[in-house]
């Protein structure tokens, strides 16, 4: 029970980490651009949301999570880290195509830094339900009763 109680603290820790690794593209960048700064935030907002379209890892890392228990979540975690991004659908390159290319590379980086994002989010969450459901069967099955 002690070890479920650290791993859920680890994991608190591990996500509001990630969470504020994870930050918007500073002004700086912004103000450079002929294009302005409404239009590159839009940009930007544009494609946050269009990565909420591309899958994330949240199914095979609960299994995973379930069968090889934390290290195998860390391990799964550290892979979706650096694992290559995700690519834009098609429909998503040809809705962009006809915009300038400033404002196509800051939705580009935006997408690709939200779907990494929501990606490790949901390795790191599936991995630890699957471990927590397997540490609750061992509990529950080895109490006397």
């Amino acid at each position: 029970m002690r070890s479920l109680l650290v791993a859920f603290a680890v994991s608190n820790l591990l996500v509001s980490n990630a969470a504020m690794s994870q930050q918007e593209q500073p002004p700086s960048a912004i103000k450079a651009s002929p294009l302005g700064r409404e239009a590159l935030r839009n940009a930007q907002t544009e494609g946050k949301e269009a990565a909420y379209e591309a899958g994330t890892w949240f199914g095979r890392s609960m299994l995973i999570g379930a069968l090889t228990g934390l290290i195998g979540t860390g391990i799964t975690y550290a892979v979706a880290s650096g694992s290559r991004p995700p690519h834009m659908s098609r429909d998503q390159e040809l809705i962009i195509a006809n915009e300038p290319i400033e404002w196509r590379r800051m939705y580009e980086n935006a997408f690709v830094s939200e779907a990494k994002r929501r990606r490790k989010k949901s390795v790191l969450v599936g991995g630890l339900i699957g471990t927590g459901i397997v540490a609750t069967i061992i509990v529950v099955g080895s109490t006397p009763q």
